[in-house]
Formats: structure tokens, C-alpha cells, sequence
């Protein structure tokens, strides 16, 4: 993106987003992006990239501890049938 400026006007928070207008615009609101000044409403990018980092590792998170649940089950299952583990 050519304009790295912190704040975003309501066509440039859905375009980094690649939402439509409404969804956009209403995901910005709903993290806390939003930022008044005067009569114009602006968007933090900050915020908006700090609540998707965090979203993102909760998922990894999530991800991985899915994988070692699995990978133990597994390995109690062929226990349980007398396979090597």
C-alpha cells in the first residue's frame, strides 16, 4: 500500500481488510478501531493489525494444542490394540 498513515478513512480500512464497505466498516467499530475527529471517522491501522496478530495466535495456538491431543490419542489407541507406539 502507497499511504502507510495510521488512520484510514472508511474506502481504505475496507480495502486493507478486503471487505465491503458495511462489513468493513462495522468489523473496524467492533475492535475498537474507530476514531473520531471532528465529524470524520477514522480507522487505526494499529489496533486493526494488533487484533489480528492476536486472533491469528490464538489459532495457532489452537492448532498446536489440536495436534498434540490428536497425536496422543493415537498413540493410546495403538497401545490399547497392542501396536507399537
Amino acid at each position: 500500500m502507497q499511504n502507510e498513515s495510521r488512520l484510514m478513512n472508511a474506502k481504505a480500512v475496507c480495502a486493507y481488510l478486503n471487505l465491503g464497505r458495511n462489513r468493513g466498516v462495522k468489523f473496524a467499530k467492533s475492535i475498537g478501531s474507530e476514531v473520531a475527529i471532528g465529524r470524520r471517522r477514522l480507522y487505526d491501522r494499529v489496533v486493526i493489525d494488533r487484533y489480528l496478530d492476536q486472533r491469528a495466535q490464538e489459532q495457532e495456538f489452537r492448532l498446536v494444542g489440536l495436534e498434540s491431543i490428536h497425536r496422543n490419542s493415537l498413540q493410546m489407541s495403538k497401545k490399547r490394540n497392542g501396536e507399537q507406539a
